[in-house]
């Protein structure tokens, strides 16, 4: 499908045993953090999802499945297939199964959300906006949030609009939302093990020489109701998404994508932050 990636996919080679899922007999999923709303499905298959793709994200995953460390920094691939109107499906993880009270943060990673093949108009206009928000200052920028006040059981929901007003300066305040309405002792959990999930997530892409991407987000997922073992890790995960904008690296790179690892830094320090607060 995608030269780029050295791979050719075929409808028959990617075809998931859920292959006559239609999304018009599917059901959008109700928690969804940002993008247009209706346009992930929940599969007839528990803990699956069904989304749209372009034909480079559907390559980018099947060439990525081969090799351990993406497919820890992914959610779960179950293959792909082309329905009657000639679009992509693919179906993935829902990193929200098996969680009683979900939460959900959309996070766009990088200074620059054009793509190497975007026009010079569309360059220019996505870079204007890029310089309006922490996208250009941090190479973060929070998409949206869904969150919940565990006593209260009132769920709150930060759009668009408002992560794109945070400013350098109130940043880590905005990302503090997503971890509001926990008990001290679950948020404190909570926090340490989305940083040990950055950590590792910062090993694998600065060691990877692989790809760099664009418009690329992360999504933050945890379940607000404590675990029922009180010594048990809360039910936390942070999964790389939304890969319409991957290109391999140019022969003459001799490094891998810097701009997300220096992004992956000021976030960790970010939640060191909030743990400390």
């Amino acid at each position: 499908i995608n030269a780029e990636y050295g791979t050719h996919t075929s409808q028959s080679a990617t075809m998931p045993d859920s292959d006559s899922e239609s999304i018009e007999d599917l059901e959008p999923i109700s928690l969804q953090a940002a993008g247009h709303p209706g346009t992930i499905f929940r599969s007839h298959h528990v803990g699956r999802l069904v989304k749209p793709a372009t034909a480079s994200e559907h390559a980018f995953y099947e060439a990525t499945q081969a090799d351990d460390g993406w497919r820890s920094v992914l959610p779960a691939y179950y293959g792909a297939h082309i329905d009657s109107h000639g679009s992509h499906l693919i179906h993935m993880e829902d990193l929200t199964h098996e969680m009683n009270e979900p939460c959900v943060m959309d996070l766009k990673m990088g200074v620059c959300t054009a793509g190497e093949d975007a026009t010079t108009e569309k360059r220019a206009a996505m870079r204007s906006k890029d310089l309006r928000t922490t996208t250009h200052s941090l190479g973060l920028r929070i998409c949206g949030m869904q969150v919940l006040d565990i006593e209260s059981k009132e769920r709150f929901s930060y759009q668009k609009p408002w992560g794109k007003a945070l400013t350098s300066e109130t940043f880590r305040d905005g990302l503090a939302e997503f971890f509001r309405g926990l008990d001290a002792k679950h948020r404190s959990g909570v926090l340490s093990v989305t940083r040990d999930r950055l950590i590792a997530l910062r090993a694998h892409m600065s060691a990877q020489s692989t790809y760099r991407f664009y418009s690329s987000s992360l999504l933050f997922v945890y379940d607000a109701m404590p675990p029922d073992n009180t010594e048990a890790q809360p039910h936390v995960n942070v999964r790389m998404i939304d890969h319409a904008h991957v290109y391999p690296l140019r022969t003459d790179d001799d490094i891998g994508d810097n701009g997300y690892v220096a992004a992956l830094d000021k976030l960790i320090g970010f939640v060191d932050e909030i743990l400390n607060m």
